[in-house]
């Protein structure tokens, strides 16, 4: 079998890529989230998003294409303007189906999946792959959206809006004005302890906060963060108590704010502005969505990895779509697992059958990597990276490009972040972060919506950053104009 690099590349033709998702693992990412399965019934056929992994130990990229991407948002802005209905019942399903999950996530502890029989748990494996994959297909369209995009769909739509008032309404109305993920995090874990809930049990519920879309960590490892994160509440209720009141008072404010805002606009305004905030919150909310299904599975995986006495380091390399085979399949496996490390290559076609090849991944990194960046290469000129403004302001400092956020990146206080996305994982950096440059774009991002919580300056939407800056560059970050300057 030839470099499936080759293979990705053909398939996709002529469509640029998304930048690449860094530090994911195949036991998410390669059990066929992308295929016609999830996406007709939510796309018609018209969002095919073909993936491919490459990954060895410490490293990983996943690449699906750009074009699906903006195709997806387009699909759903129209669906908004044309059918709002239908769309409704979209975000009503999503919100349902995160209900169902947390049900689920609290019912199966370690004790009860320990103690059930495996075609109980292949059962579950496949209802809660199937809950967060159909999820996923149905919020792809909140991956990527910003103004130009925005203006460009109103125009199409010939909807009655001029891009000069798109310009006004457009700051305020990108404002999140619901509770973020890492504060429902907080909210969640405040109530284990207002509700005095045991030790053991507290930290087994909050193992989904550190569970991202590479691994779930062990409870030994949950407890020693929550520790260090939760300092001040965790064995102190009267302070918890406190701090959830005000956590709630404050959501509370924002929404009732926001929402007065919104009743002042015109119809035609209030409408644009309640789908920019319904996409952000949307994209926020599956962030936890996520990482409950995740750790559900994760936690059956050890069972079965503990069972057929392979190390769970290797769970990582392994996917959701060989779980399901058993136990005897998995040790068939082991010898192949091992070889995964050293490098292997996972193409998930939309359509189609999927190939694994284990091979030196050097060669097919070098080649996609080249392809995405000369697919981009106008995003730099003259020593400056241009993107767009998550949150505005200007900050000089030193660069660090963290890929990998599990990996030793040796990130200090006041430099500026780099990456190619920010996800849950990376918030402790960022809150020491000078400012924030990311490949990825869009307003519901979650360096951009991060960013407008901690109020540091942020630019998003530079495609190649990650590939032109390199750890100790000094740099201006303009994000009043969108403007990375490399100064040394």
């Amino acid at each position: 079998m030839s470099n499936l690099a080759d293979t990705y590349l053909g398939m996709i033709g002529k469509r640029k890529l998304y930048p690449p998702l860094n530090g994911y693992s195949a036991f998410l990412q390669g059990s066929e989230y992308n295929t016609q399965k999830y996406f007709k019934k939510w796309y018609e056929d018209t969002v095919k998003p073909d993936l491919f992994i490459h990954m060895k130990e410490g490293y990983s990229q996943v690449w699906i294409s750009e074009d699906d991407v903006r195709r997806a948002s387009e699909f759903a802005f129209k669906e908004y303007l044309h059918d709002p209905k239908f769309f409704e019942r979209r975000c009503t399903y999503i919100m349902d189906s995160i209900k169902k999950l947390d049900e689920l996530y609290n019912k199966n502890t370690y004790k009860k999946i320990n103690s059930t029989d495996w075609e109980t748990l292949f059962t579950l494996i496949n209802e809660v792959r199937d809950s967060i994959w159909d999820v996923n297909a149905a919020v792809f369209f909140t991956i990527y959206l910003d103004k130009q995009l925005c203006v460009d769909i109103l125009k199409k739509e010939k909807y009655p809006i001029s891009e000069e008032e798109l310009n006004v309404l457009w700051e305020k109305a990108v404002e999140p004005a619901f509770e973020s993920f890492d504060k429902a995090q907080l909210s969640d874990f405040l109530k284990l302890v207002k509700d005095a809930v045991p030790r053991d049990e507290m930290i087994e519920k909050s193992q989904y906060i550190l569970s991202d879309y590479h691994s779930a960590r062990t409870l030994a490892e949950v407890e020693k963060v929550l520790h260090t994160r939760y300092a001040n509440y965790i064995d102190n209720q009267g302070v918890a108590v406190n701090a959830l009141k005000l956590e709630i008072e404050e959501v509370e404010n924002m929404v009732a704010a926001h929402e007065e805002w919104l009743q002042n606009l015109p119809e035609n305004e209030r409408t644009v502005a309640y789908y920019l905030q319904t996409v952000m919150k949307i994209r926020d909310r599956r962030k936890n969505f996520f990482a409950k299904g995740m750790t559900i599975m994760y936690r059956i995986a050890e069972r079965m990895f503990n069972e057929a006495n392979i190390d769970r380091n290797l769970i990582p390399y392994y996917t959701v779509h060989e779980l399901i085979k058993g136990v005897e399949y998995l040790k068939s496996k082991s010898g192949d697992l091992s070889d995964r490390k050293k490098g292997f290559q996972w193409l998930v076609p939309y359509a189609g059958d999927v190939q694994g090849l284990n091979i030196d991944i050097d060669t097919g990194v070098q080649k996609i990597n080249t392809y995405f960046k000369d697919s981009h290469s106008t995003g730099i000129d003259s020593g400056l990276i241009r993107g767009q403004s998550g949150f505005k302001g200007i900050v000089k400092g030193k660069v660090r490009v963290v890929l990998n956020v599990n990996s030793d990146h040796g990130f200090t206080q006041g430099e500026i972040l780099v990456a190619g996305m920010t996800r849950p994982e990376y918030v402790p950096l960022m809150k020491i972060a000078a400012g924030m440059i990311t490949d990825e774009g869009g307003i519901t991002c979650h360096a951009a919506i991060m960013s407008r919580e901690l109020k540091i300056p942020c630019i998003i939407g530079t495609k190649i950053a990650t590939k032109i800056l390199k750890d100790g560059d000094m740099v201006e970050v303009d994000a009043d104009k969108g403007i990375v300057k490399i100064l040394k």
